[in-house]
């Protein structure tokens, strides 16, 4: 049986369409308990998105707390109904883009630059750690296990132990002996 996890979106004068887009992945996976929309912005203009689903909690803050305060008080929540998982999102972190054709000019206001985002999978029975960044269009694959403080850059297989800055393969289960064995950064078991 797959656990509810209750999850945490911090908002600041986000796109309604973008976030709402956002809500609705979410929500779609039957496995959110409950979502909590924390709005820094300076007007609560995004409220309506909290009428999108019922599992919906919306506070409205009128200003940004300061780093991670916010996704503070959906954690203090959540706590409190003693749930025991939590997912915490930012939908804005990547404005701009920096990699393949139309690239972002430094000179831009940041904040004015588009907005550009692909999808995270994050596959069955995958355990994260503290701290962990996981950048777009990553997939982890199920059973696998990530390392706190982790920065995931690219996809992995299932059935391995990553780690590191950039995250890299540093265990996979062999089934043969049926252990976590270390590997080369490929996957390869290393022999010892």
């Amino acid at each position: 049986m797959m656990e509810k996890i209750n999850a945490s979106i911090v908002l600041y004068h986000n796109k309604k369409e973008q976030s709402s887009k956002l809500i609705h992945n979410l929500l779609n996976t039957r496995h959110i308990l409950k979502l909590y929309l924390i709005d820094n912005s300076s007007n609560n203009d995004l409220k309506e998105l909290s009428g999108l689903d019922n599992r919906i909690e919306y506070t409205f803050n009128n200003g940004n707390l300061g780093f991670g305060k916010a996704h503070n008080i959906a954690l203090r929540k959540s706590i409190g109904e003693n749930d025991p998982y939590h997912l915490v999102l930012n939908p804005d972190t990547t404005h701009g883009n920096y990699s393949g054709n139309n690239q972002s000019n430094p000179d831009s206001i940041v904040n004015k630059r588009q907005l550009f985002h692909k999808p995270v999978r994050i596959c069955r029975n995958v355990w994260i750690g503290e701290s962990v960044s996981i950048l777009p269009g990553v997939e982890i694959g199920e059973n696998s296990i990530v390392g706190a403080n982790s920065v995931v850059t690219k996809s992995f297989p299932c059935n391995v132990i990553i780690a590191g800055n950039p995250a890299k393969i540093i265990k996979r289960y062999n089934f043969k002996t049926n252990k976590w064995e270390r590997t080369n950064d490929k996957g390869d078991f290393i022999n010892e």
